[in-house]
């Protein structure tokens, strides 16, 4: 059997070897175990020398894909994105024009009114529940010229 020595085995870590090369040093390893372990300590030395060693080109590989991706989503969202705003738009305003005609804006407007009163009709409180009541009767004051 025919075995590789160190430098081939750099060289084929590194890359440097032809495709003709490759394919008998890789069909070598699948036989021989004292290659294999040649091949995994100059693995392990290129790893421990430059430990970032083709980061960049996968780095670059990863950033490209998820532009594609946040791309293709954005798209897509932008579109979805009007059309939710443009329901939810629809959903409010049916809901409001159903609670105007049912007269509930009004008869919230008259009871607050009626509460305001009550409270003014008491004359026995306490210095707390009247100033608390003229705050309240204030803010429905200026919220009804609102």
């Amino acid at each position: 059997m025919n075995h590789f020595g160190r430098q081939q085995w750099n060289d084929y870590v590194d890359g440097r070897v032809g495709e003709k090369v490759r394919s008998l040093m890789e069909a070598h390893l699948y036989a021989c175990d004292r290659c294999l372990d040649e091949y995994m300590k100059c693995v392990e030395r290129a790893a421990v020398s430059n430990p970032f060693s083709g980061a960049g080109e996968m780095t670059d590989r990863i950033m490209e894909m998820l532009r594609r991706t946040g791309e293709r989503e954005r798209a897509a969202t932008d579109r979805g994105a009007f059309y939710r705003k443009l329901i939810h738009y629809g959903i409010a305003a049916s809901i409001t024009l159903m609670l105007m005609s049912a007269g509930l804006f009004q008869q919230l407007l008259q009871q607050t009114s009626a509460w305001t009163h009550a409270a003014s009709a008491k004359s026995n409180a306490s210095w707390a529940e009247r100033l608390f009541d003229q705050t309240w009767s204030n803010v429905n004051r200026n919220w009804r010229q609102n």
